[in-house]
Parts: C-alpha cells; sequence; structure tokens
C-alpha cells in the first residue's frame, strides 16, 4: 500500500463532523411531495430537532433529536433526510450506522438533494468500513457532487477537499474504473488548495513517483 494512501484513515478528522453539520444547513429544499399542513408539521420537527442538536449536552437528548428528524424525513422533508444520513455517517450526535447513512443519503439524493451525494461518494468509498466499500459506485457519486459543487459556490470547503481527493485517488489507482493520472493529480491538487493537509501530501507523493 502506498504511503500516500493513509490519508483514507484520516479523512474523517480532517474535517469534523461538527463542521459539516453546521455548514450544510442551506443546502437543501424545506419540502418536496407535501400539502402545505404537512409541510408545516414536518417543518416543525425539523426545527426543534436543529434546536436540540445545537443545545445537545447527553444521549438522550440527541435521541430525541434523531427521533424528530426521523419523524420529519418520513414525511419527505429533504433537509431531515441529509440530517439523518449526516448524523448516521459522522458519529457527532448519534452512533455512527452506515446501513442508515446510505438509506437516508439515498432517499435524499433521490428527491433531488443532490449533494447528499457526498456521503454516499464517503462511505462506497470506505469510509465507515471495508463491508460497504463500492469503489464504482463510489467514484460516480464523486462525479455528481463535483458536477454540482461547480455550479454551485455555497458548498463548504471540507465536503469539496474531501470528494476532489477520493476522486483523485480512485483516478490515481483506478479504484472503480481506468486510471487517469493527470486528472487524478488534478483533484488532489483541488483538494489540497481547498485546505486538506493530507490531499497535499498525497499530491506531493504521486507527482514525484
Amino acid at each position: 500500500m502506498k504511503k500516500y494512501r493513509y490519508i483514507l484513515l484520516t479523512l474523517i478528522v480532517a474535517f469534523n463532523a461538527s463542521f459539516l453539520f453546521s455548514q450544510s444547513e442551506f443546502y437543501y429544499k424545506d419540502r418536496v411531495d407535501m400539502t402545505d399542513a404537512q409541510a408545516a408539521k414536518a417543518s416543525d420537527y425539523y426545527k426543534k430537532g436543529v434546536e436540540l442538536v445545537k443545545s445537545a449536552s447527553d444521549g438522550n437528548t440527541k435521541e430525541e433529536a434523531r427521533l424528530l428528524f426521523e419523524n420529519a424525513a418520513k414525511m419527505k422533508h429533504l433537509k431531515a433526510m441529509v440530517k439523518l444520513a449526516e448524523g448516521y455517517t459522522m458519529g457527532e450526535h448519534w452512533k455512527i450506522d452506515a446501513d442508515q447513512a446510505i438509506y437516508w443519503a439515498k432517499q435524499a439524493f433521490d428527491r433531488e438533494a443532490l449533494q447528499a451525494s457526498y456521503y454516499l461518494a464517503y462511505i462506497y468509498f470506505g469510509g465507515l468500513g471495508e463491508a460497504h466499500i463500492d469503489y464504482k459506485k463510489s467514484r460516480n457519486y464523486c462525479m455528481q457532487f463535483i458536477e454540482m459543487e461547480k455550479k454551485d459556490p455555497t458548498f463548504d470547503l471540507g465536503s469539496v477537499a474531501v470528494v476532489n481527493t477520493m476522486y483523485g485517488l480512485a483516478l490515481l489507482e483506478g479504484y472503480g474504473g481506468k486510471k487517469n493520472r493527470e486528472l487524478g493529480l488534478k483533484h488532489l491538487k483541488i483538494a489540497c488548495d481547498h485546505g486538506l493537509k493530507e490531499a497535499c501530501q498525497s499530491y506531493n507523493g504521486y507527482s514525484n513517483e
């Protein structure tokens, strides 16, 4: 294993869950496929969940927030779906659960909250363990995220850096498809320029091979 690939073990440390959680607030539509009454109720669940997350000091409070997000998500509230995917991926507010993270990320992604591709790309790249690795899927979600980010400057720097790192490594190593050294280095450089020092180390290492 190339020493530069140790970045796989440090991605979640480099940009911690609380940063990603706080920055994603404005990414998503509030509602889809709901009546006005359902939307109001789902929005109430979601807002209460957000407030509990912000003030959570114990496990019971965090669990209550999770249940509120789940209630809203079951009513097709997109922000709530993404919060669940995020929470189950990062483990900042409740226990990591890859299956639940994938489920809610797909629910959001399939309803046009396309930024949920970040969590799918990360999980399928091995971010939550080898059992869920699927490099072809990860590569596909990385590409979709990168295309969206080009059109939307509001994406946070952390997620942009991590996705470009995963995609760059996939291209350099041939994970899930053909190798492309030039393009792989380009995406590692983008991640480095966005402040991910491990991406800079990998970029320098691969450039000197």
